[in-house]
């Protein structure tokens, strides 16, 4: 999720995260800000507002000084980032000792400039506490304590009006935050840092934060909770302190800051996150003049960095908490027995804290949703179906059918929410959209109507220089190609390998705004593969190209979005819509009998039609996602599965009802040696014969592209006129 990524900084996330969970109380208690100070909701249509831009114009600089805290430098992204998801438009920014007055052009002061309503705003400020003022021509952002730039940003950012092309705030806006109350740390202090008896982790945690704390020029001793301690403590884990009490099911893996009113601090919950985001508290403020003083937004429940925020689950049913790759950040609640009323009063509890439904589907009695609220992803679904009606299930399950089955998935990353874009209807088509394979393996280039392209796979590593071949050739915008996003199906090395090489060799030529996969935690394949002739060789090389895809994608794309495909999502592209319709989560308690089970399902939907891409999904696979989707799988065109060779589900292919198949595998391949078409049938359950063509390309021969348009005398000129 992620964060994808924008990689908003941590302090960011804090903010983004704390507004979350202020708006979640504002519901409950009406209109009131954060600190208690009534404020006119934006929403109110009889406010006059101020257009300071507008017409697609934006003469509007960010002012501030060249020495400014990192907290000010966070909170001029922050808004200019703001800015343009949210009007298009630019707002660039000066340092102040550069910037000249008479230049005209409408203003935002953050912190002290040589603006005098900005010098005279701080000054008038209680201690720790921030004001906003709207001027004729000026926007004044002031702070007496640095963290709460930040915090003042993001209160100016909830005030603006901001639709394309236009940014308006209410005229005359002025408010001033009460003080906020703060725990100090110094060198006078006496603070000893305790952890639980015998817990070794939580110790060496206890020891770094007592460095973070030595490298602010605070000294602190390390103990046990078994040994008294004097003065002020630091609480690091599960210690037998009540401030350090938590509820893991309710947090989940929540970093939480708690404080209490003698300045004592617990860091608990995923205590590991809180202690980081504590040391970087400390790190930052040390460096101000101002001195190391914790305020109240500082503490309370966090994401883990790049894990997202949910709300707690109250419904029914049981829950259980799983990983994602670890990497990814992210991570999914399965809640076993959970019912479509469970699912519904979920979503009203996102909606009552400000979570927005992106897109929301139901099939075959099966819904699925995607919901923002501007920076976490929460996908979710709700799945039940009757085991019975998997054809040959005790031979694939190794298990009896427990008849009808009932459960509930939500999807948590934390990713700006452009990683999830809305169709932009005003941009028109400059080209044809056409699909094209590359060589032989599971790899496609799609080339969309506005120019840009989407990747799926891309095969071996020594494919990655036909992928840009391909996406060189078909270019039809000016400059270096853009990949709107690149998706995965799964992580062996004929699916992922490409990638790997593709981005660093080609990063400097072409951009890519996306990538998406679901890789599973190492956990889910490590000693369960009972059909692997060696189960840990195949789980250490499944997590080695994992984390090899993650560095590399990080290192050289490092402004890209990183999503986790979860069953529901809708990424619209041009003129085309690529849902997921299936991961290796929605596979429920089921063990994971094959690698190639992690297979995520794609669906693309044009004006051409509709392409379900596979990967190697297998049998289990296609059992689950026959019973999930049924008819809802109709399409024109399918992958076969798995390269033609075993696993698919007749049921599964026989809902799809494709006209053309396509094939991840050589001509020659496919009708010769041990692969010969005679045999594939008893190898794959996909029938060769439903369809009006298969569509196999040949080693060293020409790519096929399928194009806008093409007709059905069209697709039968590329089969290759299988028998058997």
């Amino acid at each position: 999720m992620n964060s994808l990524k924008k990689n908003l900084s941590l302090v960011m996330a804090i903010v983004i995260l704390l507004s979350a969970m202020l708006l979640m109380v504002s519901c409950q208690k009406g209109n009131e800000t954060d600190d208690g100070a009534s404020t006119t909701a934006p929403e109110q249509s009889n406010v006059e507002l101020f257009n300071f831009a507008e017409s697609g114009k934006a003469n509007v600089k960010i002012i501030f000084k060249i020495s400014s805290s990192a907290y000010v430098t966070e909170a001029v992204e922050a808004l200019q980032s703001a800015v343009t998801n949210g009007s298009g438009l630019t707002f660039s920014k000066d340092y102040d000792e550069m910037h000249k007055p008479a230049d005209g052009g409408i203003v935002v002061t953050i912190g002290e400039t040589q603006y005098t309503e900005s010098t005279e705003a701080v000054s008038a400020l209680a201690a720790n506490s921030y004001s906003i003022n709207v001027y004729d021509n000026k926007i004044v952002v002031a702070a007496s304590h640095p963290y709460l730039y930040t915090v003042a940003i993001n209160k100016l950012i909830s005030e603006l009006r901001m639709s394309d092309g236009v940014v308006s705030v209410p005229k005359g806006y002025s408010y001033k935050s009460e003080s906020y109350s703060a725990v100090s740390i110094s060198s006078a202090d006496a603070y000893t840092i305790v952890y639980p008896d015998g817990d070794d982790e939580a110790m060496a945690v206890a020891n770094t934060v007592k460095l973070g704390l030595q490298d602010a020029g605070v000294i602190a001793s390390v103990v046990s909770d078994q040994r008294s301690s004097l003065g002020k403590v630091i609480l690091v884990g599960d210690t037998k302190n009540g401030l350090s009490d938590y509820d893991a099911k309710k947090d989940y893996k929540c970093a939480i800051i708690k404080k209490a009113d003698e300045g004592h601090i617990a860091l608990t919950g995923n205590y590991k996150a809180a202690a980081e985001r504590f040391i970087k508290y400390v790190s930052m403020l040390s460096k101000e003049k101002s001195g190391i003083s914790l305020l109240d937004p500082m503490f309370g429940v966090f994401a883990a960095d790049g894990m997202g925020w949910a709300p707690n689950y109250t419904g029914g049913g049981t829950l259980e908490i799983k990983d994602s790759f670890e990497m990814s950040g992210s991570f999914y609640l399965l809640i076993h027995n959970a019912t479509s009323k469970d699912y519904s009063a979920y979503l009203k509890t996102l909606e009552d804290v400000g979570f927005k439904c992106y897109h929301s589907v139901s099939s075959n009695g099966n819904s699925f949703s995607t919901y923002t609220d501007g920076y976490n992803i929460l996908t979710l679904s709700q799945i039940s179906y009757d085991e019975d009606d998997i054809v040959n299930y005790d031979s694939i399950y190794k298990t009896p059918s427990n008849g009808k089955v009932s459960y509930m998935t939500v999807g948590v990353d934390c990713i700006d929410n452009s990683a999830l874009p809305e169709r932009n209807t005003e941009i028109e088509d400059i080209t044809t959209e056409q699909i094209t394979t590359i060589g032989t393996s599971c790899g496609y280039v799609l080339r969309l109507s506005d120019g840009r392209f989407v990747v799926f796979d891309g095969g071996m590593p020594n494919m990655a220089s036909k992928v840009y071949e391909v996406i060189c050739n078909q270019n039809v915008i000016n400059g270096k190609p853009v990949i709107a996003a690149w998706f995965l199906t799964h992580g062996h090395s004929d699916h992922i390998g490409a990638i790997n090489s593709f981005v660093a060799t080609y990063s400097s030529k072409v951009t890519i705004e996306n990538f998406v996969h679901n890789l599973p935690a190492y956990e889910q394949y490590n000693g369960k593969n009972v059909v692997e002739i060696d189960p840990a060789k195949e789980s250490q090389g499944l997590y080695d190209r994992s984390v090899a895809y993650y560095n590399d994608i990080q290192k050289y794309y490092p402004k890209a979005n990183i999503i986790v495909a979860r069953a529901g999502q809708r990424f619209e592209y041009g003129n085309i819509d690529i849902d997921v319709l299936f991961t290796c989560e929605n596979l429920y308690k089921k063990q994971m009998l094959d690698t190639n089970g992690s297979s995520v399902v794609y669906s693309i939907t044009g004006d051409s039609g509709r392409m379900l891409i596979l990967g190697d999904l297998i049998e289990v696979e296609g059992g689950v996602l026959n019973a999930v989707y049924e008819e809802a799988l109709d399409c024109d065109l399918v992958q076969v599965a798995h390269h033609g060779y075993n696993n698919g589900h007749r049921n599964m292919y026989d809902s799809m009802n494709a006209e053309y198949a396509i094939w991840t595998r050589s001509y020659e391949d496919v009708i010769g040696s041990k692969g010969h078409i005679q045999s594939v049938n008893k190898r794959n359950q996909f029938n060769y014969k439903s369809v009006y063509a298969n569509l196999i390309p040949k080693n060293n021969g020409p790519a096929i592209t399928l194009k806008e348009g093409m007709t059905k005398a069209d697709m039968i000129a590329l089969d290759v006129g299988l028998t058997g």
